[in-house]
Order: structure tokens, then sequence, then C-alpha cells
């Protein structure tokens, strides 16, 4: 043993990176080194010939874990473990630590090496790892669960980079439509101003910033916010983090507020304009506090008489009138439309409608007093009285059956009227259920509506059914029902009834036409819609364009059923031939006219044997104006095509163009290039000629992206200002999607002119777009 403790002191007693100790069978420290003597604090002299367990924690010596490392290594040859170890100060350190069994020449455990590593800022820097990561955690969930709106953006363009719920429930958009696009190109900030001040701000000072703002939802409704920007740093980047507050209440309240301050002013404008005599008075003395030109005028009283005095004083009302008014003010706190006499300065008598409202003003309870002159308006309501015959005369011969019934539906009037409608004189329905009057079949029916009326008070119905006359004819009526009520109780009913048989055998009539022309549609819905079959089965087969161009996309979206658009693919030797056409209108017609070009255009190859773009075009244009019989004078059919046409060559990558109006796009290197068409269509142009097409030659490479494509996606109406899409927008699409493979690149295209088109009211035009990649 004392052999092997001077080899080990010679070996170990430098190192200073790892504690190594010699251990007796016991556990207690035979030999230590530098190492040890730095990491636990401990001089040789202070624990030489103690045991090992002083480095462990209280609560390791009382699970007996240096006991249990010494048994393992004996029988193992080795024990490991890693953990919380003391040092001399009390204080602790992370270490990891070997035990190794020290076996003699019979292989018999003489005792035990021990090598300890501080681990402690390797532990700290996995305690600060996992903090992060748990406020991260927290980060998101507090972000995504909070009820304020938050964006986080790229402060290089502004783009979203996250958005919580709120955001998306405040604006409208989904989550995929925000991530990776500006608030300018959704049209989500109005102020734009403002934001990029902010924006600006923070780039240059980094700290918070707080504005006001307007935003436009999806549906276009303004709102306002308060929006609160500050910088946060994400995987070592900075963004800007936007916290936005709906404010809009808010401002609505203010507006409120405003309006308050000035209802005083608008007040007292409505009581010195109003047409009835308002006057105010304090509620202790009753004196007038103001009185309005309509009071002054109706009583002859001057403004200086008046302010200051009681009604007692001036006398416009009596003492028993003022009494009888004051107790039932009392009681309810308020008047409402009491007929009263009054009297004038000079002592005329006068009939008035009187109301007295309680308020504030300038923090007094005050009366507010309003008269209605209604002297006139009796004098008027006698010879309404009078004329009441003349009324009932003019019911009795209305041309409708006018009857009342009672609320169990007996009949308490019926006008004379009712004789030519059902043959019954208005003396033998009288005291009779209306039921009397009811075809058989519609008894229940009709009972069941005057029960659910009845049930849930409905003031007034509207019912259609059949009656049967005294002689059995069948009658239909129309009837409107209207509830009289009393005091909450129903009092009975109001009815008016109209013969309406001869309405409604002209309605049986139009219902027979309309299912007729419903019929009629069908039938021609189902011819467009084999006609699209037969479309369908003329366009290139898939195999076919799989095959000469495998990465490729079409993209095709005819307005109606059937479109003037199509597509049309060829090949002959070496080269590719690919076309967009879009031919003069869409639906039917321009369905009619795509079969006559599809047609020409593969005879052009076939039959005539031209392989150039422009020696195809001229071919195709000379055979419109043929099979249109069109003339140069404009007579004959002026419908025409536009066109992109071109030609790629399998073995060399040569491209060839012509094109009518329609031309080519080449995407390469992120740059658009534009491969210009002639400007006249196919047939006979504007001029009355048959004008011959320019043929663009140049070389592909490897990557270049082409597109071909017809009008209707440009002009496309749509978007939160409902215009065109235009070439310039449609340009910045396919820069933006380019280098996607060709079938996203189809799936985006359709998904943002859908987008884009969703606040219009319908597609434009038949939508066409090729995409080849080379």
């Amino acid at each position: 043993m004392k052999k092997n403790t001077d080899s080990y002191h010679l070996m170990v007693e430098e190192i200073e990176d790892y504690a190594i100790l010699l251990l007796d069978t016991q556990g207690n420290v035979m030999n230590w080194n530098k190492g040890a003597e730095r990491i636990k604090g401990y001089k040789a002299d202070d624990i030489i010939g103690k045991n090992f367990h002083l480095f462990y924690t209280q609560e390791d010596r009382e699970k007996k874990l240096p006991e249990k490392l010494i048994e393992q290594a004996a029988l193992n040859g080795k024990a490991s473990n890693e953990g919380w170890r003391m040092k001399k100060d009390g204080t602790r350190f992370w270490g990891s630590i070997l035990i190794t069994a020290v076996h003699d020449e019979k292989n018999k455990v003489i005792g035990f090496s021990k090598v300890t590593r501080d681990l402690t800022e390797r532990k700290s820097a996995e305690e600060m790892q996992r903090r992060i990561m748990e406020s991260e955690e927290k980060f998101q969930k507090a972000f995504q669960a909070s009820r304020v709106a938050i964006t986080i953006t790229k402060l290089s363009d502004s783009t979203y980079f996250d958005v919580n719920d709120a955001f998306v429930q405040m604006t409208g958009h989904s989550k995929e439509a925000l991530i990776g696009h500006t608030s300018t190109e959704l049209g989500i900030i109005v102020n734009l101003e403002k934001r990029e001040e902010a924006l600006q701000h923070i780039r240059e000072h980094g700290s918070t910033k707080h504005f006001e703002a307007t935003i436009r939802n999806k549906l276009g409704k303004i709102l306002e916010i308060l929006c609160s920007i500050d910088t946060i740093l994400l995987d070592g980047e900075k963004y800007a983090i936007n916290v936005i507050y709906d404010i809009t209440e808010r401002k609505k309240a203010e507006e409120t507020e405003k309006a308050l301050v000035q209802t005083k002013e608008g007040f007292m404008k409505l009581f010195n304009t109003s047409p009835s005599g308002m006057v105010i008075a304090d509620i202790e003395a009753g004196r007038l506090i103001e009185v309005n030109e309509n009071f002054l005028k109706t009583f002859g009283y001057k403004r200086e008489e008046a302010i200051g005095l009681t009604a007692d004083e001036l006398g416009f009302v009596s003492n028993e009138t003022q009494l009888r008014s004051f107790t039932k003010l009392k009681q309810q706190g308020y008047l409402r439309n009491e007929e009263v006499p009054a009297y004038t300065k000079d002592g005329k008598e006068i009939d008035t409608i009187f109301s007295v409202e309680l308020f504030e003003m300038e923090g007094k309870q005050c009366f507010l007093c309003i008269f209605h002159d209604i002297t006139k308006l009796k004098e008027m309501g006698k010879k309404i009285i009078e004329s009441e015959n003349k009324y009932r005369q003019i019911i009795e011969e209305a041309g409708d059956v006018l009857y009342t019934s009672d609320a169990q539906g007996k009949f308490t009037y019926i006008n004379p009227r009712v004789y030519k409608l059902t043959e019954y004189t208005s003396e033998e329905l009288i005291g009779k259920h209306f039921s009397t009057l009811i075809a058989p079949e519609w008894q229940e029916i009709i009972r069941a509506s005057y029960r659910n009326q009845f049930k849930h008070k409905i003031l007034e119905t509207v019912l259609e059914f059949l009656i049967l006359t005294k002689t059995g004819k069948k009658k239909w009526v129309e009837q409107v029902v209207i509830m009289q009520m009393e005091e909450g109780m129903v009092k009975g009913f109001q009815c008016i009834v109209r013969d309406i048989t001869e309405r409604k055998k002209t309605n049986l009539l139009l219902e027979e036409q309309k299912q007729t022309i419903e019929k009629k549609n069908k039938s021609i819905l189902d011819s467009i819609n084999y006609a699209k079959h037969i479309q369908d089965a003329i366009f290139p087969p898939k195999e076919l364009i799989n095959e000469l161009l495998p990465k490729s996309f079409i993209l095709y979206k005819p307005k109606d059923i059937i479109g003037g658009d199509f597509y049309w693919v060829e090949k002959f030797d070496t080269k590719t031939f690919v076309a967009a056409v879009d031919c003069t209108g869409h639906g039917v017609p321009g369905a009619l006219l795509s079969i006559v070009g599809y047609n020409l255009l593969s005879k052009s190859i076939n039959e005539h044997n031209y392989t150039k773009p422009d020696e195809i075009l001229n071919e195709l244009s000379k055979g419109i104006y043929n099979t249109l019989r069109q003339t140069s004078d404009g007579s004959g059919i002026k419908d025409t095509m536009d066109i992109a046409l071109c030609s790629i060559d399998r073995v060399t990558n040569i491209l060839e163009f012509a094109g009518a109006y329609n031309p080519l796009y080449l995407i390469r290197n992120k740059e658009l290039i534009e491969i210009p068409a002639d400007r006249f269509p196919i047939g006979v142009s504007y001029s009355g000629d048959v004008q011959r097409f320019t043929n663009h030659q140049m070389q592909l490479q490897k990557g270049d992206m082409l597109y071909l494509f017809s009008d209707g996606y440009p002009d496309q109406f749509g978007g939160p200002q409902a215009r065109k899409l235009m070439y310039k927008g449609f340009k910045e699409i396919l820069l933006s999607i380019q280098h996607l493979d060709v079938g996203e690149q189809k799936k985006a295209l359709d998904r943002t002119i859908e987008e884009w088109k969703w606040m219009s009211e319908e597609q434009t035009d038949d939508i066409l777009i090729i995409g080849i990649r080379i």
C-alpha cells in the first residue's frame, strides 16, 4: 500500500483541474493533491486521515450516499456520481466523481482512488438555459393568451413575424394570411405616416413609442387604436413588438362627453325655439327661473313680468288645479298630458295639455313645465265627432270586409260588404264565431294561428286561407288581424278581409310558368355542362403535358362553366409548343371560338408543318379570317383572339416566341424579363388588315421560369379599394413566388386571386396562367 501511495503522490500531486484523493478501505483520506485543495478548500493537513463523507451534503449523508458509493466501487470496480458537494467554508459546488477500487497482487481491495471535477459553471449554464426556455415558453403563452392584440414585426421590412389570436380577431385576417406580409399590403393601417414615424423613433432611439391611429379590418370597418411599439430580441435579431388597444368605444365616449358639455347650450336653444309654451321653476318656492317665447305669446306676459313670480302670483292656473297637480306630482314624480284650464294675462280661459318633468339645472333640482294650447284642437274635435257618422258610412261602403270580434272570436261588428264575399248578411253573422266562414280543411290551421297570436300577444298578423260561402263555394281570402289590447289584456280583434281568388289563380299560373322556365334553364345548363366535357376532352391530355413539360403548372379558372380562354400544347421533332389563348368574350361564345382556334393551331403544325411561332400565328390569323368570313371593310364577324405562343427546343434550350397583345414573362436570377407581343389581334385588326407577326428568339438557361397568360388575372377587380390588380401587381406576385416548386406556385396564385376578389361581386373574366421551369 505504501508503494502505491508513493506512486499516486508522484503522479497526481501537481494536477490542479481535478481533485484526486487516495482513500483507504473505510473511505478515510490517505493522500490529497493541489487540485483537491483548490476545489474543496482543505489543506492536506486538514483532511488527511478524515473520512471523505465530509465533502457531501447533510441530505446525502443521511441517505448514506458515501458508504453506498464505496460499496459499489468495491463490488463493481468503479462507482460514479454527480451532485452538490461541500467545501470547507460551507459553500457548495456541483461535482462529478469517479471512485475506482485499488487492488493488491492477490486482487484484494486495499483502497480507492477518487477523482472529482468541479462542474458548477456548466450546471449554472444549464440552469440559465432552462430558465431562458421557461421564460420563452411563458412569453409565448402570455403572447397567445393576451386579450390585447399583439404583433411582432421585422424592423427591416415591417412584415409580420408573429401575431396573437386577439389581433386575428380584431382584423378578421387569418394568421396564415398575415405572417410574412405587411399591414400596407393587406390594407390594415389607414394612416401609415404615424406608424412609420413610430418605427423610425424605435430604430433611432430604441425606446417605447406610443401613438394613436386607425386601422381597417377585413370587412372594411374602421377601428380607432392606441399602439405601443417597443423592440424585442429574438434569436439575436431585433424585432418590433406592437401592443394594440381598440379604443373605438373610448373615442365614442369622448365624443359623447363633448356633446354633454354642449348639452346646456343645446337644451336652452331647444327651450327657446320650442313651439310649446315652456317654463322652468325652482322646486322650493315654485318661482319661475326661465320662460320661453311661446309661453309669453300664449299667456300674454312680458319676460320681466313673469321671471321671479309663482304660478299662483301670476294666476295663469287656478289654486284648485295647482293643488291637484302638486299632489299627483308628489306621488309619481312627474305629470304627463294633464288636461287643465288656464288663464291668460287678460283673464281669457284657454284649454291646455300640461306636463311636468323633474330635471337638474346647474346642480339644482327644477321643474320643467310644458303647456300646449289645445283650444283649437278641441274645437276641431267637435267637428270630428260630427263627422263620425260620415266615417261609419265610408266603412259600411268599403270595398273590403271589415269586422271586429271579441276575445273569444265572436263577431261584434261586420260591414255589409260581407254579403258580396260570403252570401251571408251582417245580421246573420253578428254573435257567431269567426270559424263559421272558414273552409273545413283550414279550420285547425286558422285556430292555431289565433292561439299563437293570443299567447304571444302579436299585435298584427296576415293570413291567407279558403272560406266557404253560404251556398258552398270556396274562395281565397287575405285577412289582416289586429289585436286590441287594454291594460295588458286582449280585448278583441279588428280584421280586414279581401277576396284574392283571382290573384291566387294568377299566382298559380305564374308558378307553373316558373317551373317551365326552370326546366328550360336546367336543360340549357345540362347542355352547357356537356359542352364543358367536350371542351375538356379537346384540351391537351395531362399525360402529354407531363411528358413535354414535367416541371410546369396550368391555372385555368373560367368565369362561367365553359370559357373562352384555352391552352394548347403540341410537339414537333425536338420542339415543344405551348400557347395561352384568350378568345373574344367568355361563356358559350368564347368556348365555340376556342374550339375553332384549337383546331387551327393543331393544323398549322400537323398539316402545314409550320415550326416557328410567327408562322403559326400568321396561319392562325388567316384561318380565323377565312372561318369567320371577316373582311377588311369591317363586315363579317369581328371576334378575334389574343395569344402568347412559344416553342422550346428540348435539345438546344432555344426559346422562340410570338404573341398577339399578350407578352411572355421570363424570370432569371430574380429579374423579370418581358418579351413583348405585337399590338394587334389574331384575325382582322382594328385597321381592317390581317398583319404579320414578329418572331423573338433567345437562349434559355437552367432554372429559368416562363409564364404565359391571358389578361384575366391582372384585370380582376378586388382588394379594399375594389380596383384592378393590374400588371404591376401581377409581376410583383410572380417575383415573390418564382422560387417555389411549380405546384406551390399554382396554389399561391390561386389563393392570392381568391383573396383579392373576396370583396368583389364576381370573377371579371376567364383566368389562364401557364408556368414552366426550365
